[in-house]
């Protein structure tokens, strides 16, 4: 291989023309104190802050770097290429400082890996290619990705070594497969893998050994997926006799072990996909984990914020009233009867409300309650499930065209699909889902919560490029650019306008005319999130709108920043009015009853003229749309024990009232589904 240089010159350093300055990079939590610090870091003059930032956050080498060095000798490789190690045992260890050392390890050693590798035709070649490469690395015009960065070098430069951890690499010279017998000689510098998993619990390939492997892979900061597809569903018959805990029973356990995994370090990371195919039994439970567990956040912040603060009133209630004697007695302690009384209107379990007053009695003035909060990185989030992988669903083009014809869905036990190839037949379904509810499901979810992605299976197939390796079954997802714009064609990815110019409707809602867009290369990606759970992906330098300090970059933002949202989208679906107020009263005053759910509403006996436009207009909407026979039978109003009861079974309104409202698990759990959105 012949070098030509386009950037240095021979015998000159290969920075000599750029200009280094120091910079620092700080990490401070929302009250302002610092998680990190890093002072005096020398790095080119043109670099944005974000830059200097992840080098210092994320990709220096924080411990085990000599500060003096010396070379290993080894026949057939110039000094200069030569490997270093500390000078002596005793050399002081530390960190990269300068943005030089990174430049100088990565492009040092791919250098000696491909002298080694017989890719130069000199050394003069082999230095151009050196030289050349800290240049453009230096000058941002290439880089590699994070894995690169993170381990290439370590060993080439510094000597650090480490036990092997599994790893292994083709040797250049004998074009055999070889296990790494260090973990930094030969690191793992790859970005992304994809790997297979057996429906197999234990052995090799299998679902506990897929947990090793992902570990190994997260240890070095790259990333990986599986297609989950071959698992058994949840029921489904095992071998011995029994029944498979089913899908997301194992992916909960892989969840929690990407997730201790990276809170290691700097470099660990749970990079982590997961794919799954819309015929699997647990398809709808896989779709909606995320947006239930995102649920459960919002419960567990709401109520620590009423436990602190009902527990604390009821504390403050007693040791406030003046006769100690009475402080505890509610009849005397008025303070004291109304705390708890709102303690137990706002839902407070009655053991936590007997406790705090036991802990009053011992002398307590307070009680401590942590309150959560709707951080990415709280608390709150690490209590749940699901929150360290990005999941993906596998569409073939044959559910597209149920999607269109409104036809139904089979879904398929895994052990059937395998028996049925085997006999060469057709597979029988273990239930069969209408297509088009699924896909409302898939874009519910993803709307709530930015998951589940879709992977086209079928297009991704036939545009395989190497399809003599065999079929794809999962593809990886790692841009952005599936970001969706309002257009006056309706939206449309940000992809697409890479192509052409296009009218975009601004946070004015007013159009107005852009070029076409461009590409500005792979980015760190923030995570936008409002106090009333608004989310949205966006770069660093990204400008959002701000009420109090107007345009503000998107890492520049902090929690006192009030965003100024765009007006809402409402839903295409009209719910008739009869049904509307029906469902509100039932909502308020009232539940489904008995195995045939049927809906009964209470009112007062001065709400008469209400019980019958009631029972006139529910009357009215069923002989419209109940079929003949009881479902359409007229309803009339009851009187028992002073109320009013107006009450029916017709499967046309509590299908209705059941789509967008939970009305059988008592007043409390009294509540809208995610339908009503």
């Amino acid at each position: 291989m012949q070098i030509t240089r386009r950037f240095t010159q021979l015998g000159q350093d290969p920075f000599a023309n750029i200009e280094f300055i120091p910079r620092s990079s700080t990490i401070r939590n929302p009250n302002g104190s610092i998680v990190f610090e890093m002072t005096n870091i020398m790095v080119p003059a043109k670099w944005s802050q974000v830059a200097v930032d992840i080098l210092a956050q994320k990709y220096f080498r924080r411990a085990g770097v000599p500060l003096r060095t010396k070379h290993i000798p080894e026949e057939g490789v110039p000094v200069w290429l030569q490997r270093s190690v500390p000078e002596s045992p005793d050399t002081p260890l530390g960190g990269e400082t300068d943005s030089r050392q990174v430049f100088h390890r990565l492009a040092g050693c791919w250098t000696y890996w491909g002298w080694k590798g017989g890719y130069f035709s000199s050394e003069a070649d082999a230095r151009a290619f050196y030289d050349e490469t800290c240049y453009m690395l230096a000058m941002q015009m290439a880089a590699p990705n994070s894995p690169q960065w993170f381990n290439t070098g370590l060993h080439w430069a510094y000597g650090i070594e480490g036990p092997p951890q599994g790893h292994y690499f083709v040797n250049p010279l004998t074009q055999q497969l070889e296990r790494s017998t260090s973990a930094y000689e030969r690191p793992a510098p790859h970005a992304c893998f994809i790997q297979h998993v057996e429906d197999d619990l234990v052995n090799e390939g299998g679902i506990m050994d897929l947990w090793v492997r992902e570990a190994r892979i997260f240890k070095y900061g790259s990333g990986t997926g599986s297609n989950f597809s071959t698992l058994r569903a949840e029921g489904e018959p095992l071998s011995g006799g029994g029944k498979s805990s089913g899908l997301m029973s194992f992916l909960k356990i892989g969840d929690r072990a990407a997730g201790a995994i990276k809170s290691g370090g700097t470099t660990r990371r749970a990079a982590k996909m997961v794919v799954l195919d819309l015929d699997h039994p647990d398809i709808e439970e896989f779709i909606n984990w995320k947006v239930i567990e995102e649920q459960k956040v919002a419960e567990l912040v709401a109520g620590s914020k009423l436990m602190n603060k009902h527990l604390n009133a009821i504390m403050r209630a007693i040791h406030a009233h003046p006769v100690a004697e009475e402080r505890f007695d509610p009849t005397k302690n008025t303070a004291l009867r109304q705390a708890v009384l709102d303690a137990r209107a706002a839902l407070l379990p009655e053991n936590y409300i007997a406790r705090v007053i036991q802990l009053a009695k011992q002398g307590f003035k307070s009680i401590e309650v942590e309150e959560y909060d709707t951080d990415w990185n709280s608390k709150a989030y690490y209590t749940v499930s699901g929150q360290n992988s990005n999941n993906s669903v596998r569409i073939p083009n044959e559910f597209m065209k149920a999607v269109e014809t409104n036809g139904p869905w089979p879904l398929y036990w895994r052990t059937e699909l395998l028996k049925a190839k085997k006999e060469g037949r057709p597979p029988q379904p273990k239930k069969t889902l209408a297509a088009r509810d699924l896909w409302e499901q898939i874009a519910f979810a993803a709307w709530s919560c930015a998951d589940p992605g879709v992977q086209f299976d079928t297009t991704i197939n036939e545009w395989h490029t190497c399809p003599v390796d065999g079929r794809i079954n999962a593809s990886n997802p790692c841009v952005t650019g599936d970001t969706l714009v309002a257009t006056s064609e309706g939206l449309v990815r940000i992809a697409a306008l890479l192509d052409r110019e296009f009218t975009v409707i601004g946070s004015d809602l007013r159009p107005h005319r852009v070029g076409p867009a461009f590409a500005t290369g792979i980015k760190p990606v923030y995570r936008l999130r409002t106090q009333s759970g608004y989310e949205l992906k966006l770069t660093a330098d990204h400008r959002v709108l701000t009420a109090n300090r107007g345009d503000v970059p998107a890492h520049e933002l902090t929690r006192d920043d009030r965003i100024v949202l765009g007006p809402p989208c409402f839903g295409t679906v009209r719910l008739d009015e009869r049904i509307a107020e029906f469902l509100g009263l039932m909502l308020g005053d009232s539940c489904l009853m008995g195995e045939q759910e049927s809906a009964m509403l209470t009112l007062s006996p001065q709400e008469s003229a209400l019980a019958r436009r009631v029972q006139e207009t529910l009357q009215a909407f069923k002989q419209e749309h109940a079929p003949a026979g009881r479902g359409s039978r007229p309803c009339s109003v009851n009187q028992p024990q002073e109320t009013l009861r107006i009450g029916t079974s017709s499967r046309c309104v509590v299908d209705l009232l059941k789509r967008y409202a939970v009305l059988n698990e008592g007043s409390a759990g009294k509540r809208f589904t995610d339908a009503i959105f």
